[in-house]
């Protein structure tokens, strides 16, 4: 029985990962060098994503950038239903980390999820607008690409 799970475990997983959206996904080339910079400063960071804990690491092993993060969280790791929408996802990720929210500094590309998500728990928010259509009512620093990130921490 656990045998077929695990078979079926991995099934999903080969599924999943071998979507359009996984298998061509690509990090912008600005990435490295910042991510070099933030562990330079001695800034830890952590992936909180809607993705699986597997699915994650797997994509930033296929990069080769896992070694610059700490934590990764997902919603099945947080028990949070709504996934970057829920409470629990953030106070899982501020546990997690052992830092209060004012010390944190999430930066997303998708306002609906990541941003607000981020906000409602009271931490500080950066939305990644590479295509420059953002607009004044964002209530979250706007930013052009992660390489501005620097000037804010």
């Amino acid at each position: 029985m656990r045998e077929d799970l695990d078979r079926l475990s991995e099934s999903m997983q080969r599924y999943w990962e071998n979507l359009a959206e996984e298998a061509n996904e690509e990090i912008f080339p600005e990435v490295r060098s910042v991510l070099e910079a933030l562990r330079e400063k001695g800034i830890e960071l952590g992936v909180l994503s809607s993705r699986t804990v597997t699915t994650s690491k797997k994509s930033l092993e296929k990069h080769s950038i896992r070694d610059y993060f700490r934590y990764v969280i997902s919603p099945q790791t947080a028990r949070a239903p709504k996934s970057k929408k829920s409470p629990e996802m953030w106070q899982f990720a501020l546990r997690q980390i052992g830092a209060r929210a004012e010390e944190v500094l999430h930066v997303d590309d998708d306002y609906e999820t990541g941003i607000v998500g981020a906000t409602e728990a009271g931490i500080r928010a950066v939305l990644i607008d590479r295509s420059g259509k953002s607009t004044s009512t964002f209530d979250c620093i706007v930013i052009g690409n992660l390489a501005e990130v620097l000037e804010l921490v």
